[in-house]
């Protein structure tokens, strides 16, 4: 960990893009240089942007809007992850068909990364969270019709290109959000409400699997939390517009 994470991180790691010589988008560096550059709204966001306390992050409706996309996002993955196999068999599948459909699932994570960001630099940041989130519930609802080996690929290939990658644009979005300077408490809140997500899930999951033979109250709960959370990201976007820009990414 020292010699592969820590040391290289202390040697090359960079606190801000201006020390690399990087610009907001869209200015140059005439602009940057100008004494008129802080009217340029990216650059104010450079300047002048707002600090957000925990307190202060944890009454914001814009934050609120941005945790529960969040939440729901990371319960429903990590529970799909833990218990979709012995659904997959309790559905009639064999256990070697139930294993290889996480298994692919997995393998397209790669393609959900890689998808996801690219697909954000073309349209506003928190369409692209809606449409990973809508995505996301879409997927959960085949999951929960996943009796044929048909089902099942169809369950992996939306759920497969719309979760993983979307880790990558809820970081982003919460840096256009509320800048850099606060991404750190942004971050670490996010953080623990995915992890207390998860632990939820996984947890739940298997409460009532015992009670109730099945999973299904399980995916269809995750199916309507994604659906609010998308919801609340468009919301999102409309309460930002009203603001002005924080970060050094403007969409």
């Amino acid at each position: 960990s020292w010699l592969l994470v820590i040391l290289p991180a202390y040697l090359w790691m960079r606190s801000t893009p201006e020390e690399m010589g990087l610009l907001p988008d869209g200015e140059t560096g005439n602009e940057a240089a100008s004494p008129t550059a802080t009217t340029h709204p990216a650059t104010a966001a450079t300047v002048q942007e707002e600090e957000w306390s925990l307190s202060k992050l944890m009454s914001s409706p814009k934050a609120l809007c941005l945790l529960f996309g969040y939440f729901a996002m990371a319960a429903n993955g990590w529970t799909q992850q833990i218990h979709q196999v012995p659904h997959f068999i309790q559905m009639g599948l064999s256990k070697d068909a139930a294993t290889l459909a996480l298994g692919m699932n997995m393998s397209l994570s790669v393609v959900s990364m890689l998808l996801l960001p690219t697909l954000s630099d073309f349209m506003k940041r928190h369409h692209a969270v809606a449409i990973s989130l809508a995505l996301q519930a879409l997927g959960t609802y085949l999951l929960t019709q996943a009796d044929t080996l048909d089902m099942v690929y169809c369950f992996v290939g939306v759920m497969g290109i719309s979760y993983l990658g979307s880790y990558g644009l809820f970081s982003a979005l919460a840096a256009d959000t509320f800048g850099r300077k606060s991404l750190g408490t942004v971050s670490g809140v996010m953080a623990m409400l995915g992890a207390g997500g998860a632990a939820v899930g996984i947890y739940a999951g298997g409460a009532l699997y015992d009670m109730l033979g099945s999973y299904n109250l399980l995916w269809n709960t995750g199916t309507a939390l994604l659906l609010v959370g998308a919801g609340l990201s468009l919301l999102l976007g409309q309460l930002t517009n009203k603001t002005t820009p924080r970060s050094t990414t403007t969409r």
